[in-house]
């Protein structure tokens, strides 16, 4: 909870990383829990945070790569989606909730033009979503590239995995491709 409006459910991750706070601000952190047969712990004591400020030369610590436009994206079922599934749903994985990403069906591949932007690194949790339920013909494979150079591969998931995080160096990169690779079949992917 961020000053007592909930912020992010979570499924089995211990880690959170809050975006979009306001610069000299104070916020109040709390967390509860829930037990397999749903009884919520008490809620936590409150841990206060005070943002920086940020001078005319500093810049963002972070942007979100829904909050910019992609110069090329294709996909084999609908359209890439931000800040929802597919279907326009919220983008869960595993139970986690997530307020921004990239919804995406595979095979597709979703290019940004990053030149000039000193960005150092490309950081995102990725997986299957819960409205595939249990379905069992779900799995793909993330890619990231670097001006055409292949800089991350995922394992195969599948909609039973975790979200999994990632963070990969795109120092110096000018375009930025996200590839999502279908699996077996591409049923539900």
């Amino acid at each position: 909870y961020k000053d007592g409006i909930l912020e992010a459910t979570l499924g089995n991750v211990l880690n959170y990383q809050v975006t979009g706070l306001t610069e000299a601000t104070t916020y109040n952190f709390t967390v509860t829990a829930l037990d397999a047969d749903n009884n919520e712990s008490p809620i936590s004591n409150a841990l206060s945070i005070t943002t920086n400020v940020f001078s005319a030369c500093d810049t963002p610590i972070e942007t979100n790569l829904s909050d910019l436009d992609w110069i090329a994206a294709q996909q084999e079922y609908l359209t890439p989606a931000r800040n929802t599934n597919i279907s326009g749903g919220p983008m869960v994985i595993n139970g986690q909730t997530f307020n921004h990403g990239i919804g995406s069906h595979a095979q597709s591949e979703i290019v940004y033009d990053i030149s000039g932007s000193n960005y150092q690194n490309f950081k995102a949790y990725i997986g299957v979503d819960d409205s595939q339920g249990a379905n069992t013909n779900a799995s793909i494979q993330f890619e990231v590239y670097g001006d055409d150079i292949l800089l991350f591969t995922s394992q195969t998931l599948t909609g039973a995995d975790d979200a999994q995080f990632i963070d990969v160096d795109i120092n110096g990169v000018n375009q930025l491709k996200l590839v999502l690779e279908k699996g077996a079949n591409n049923l539900n992917d």
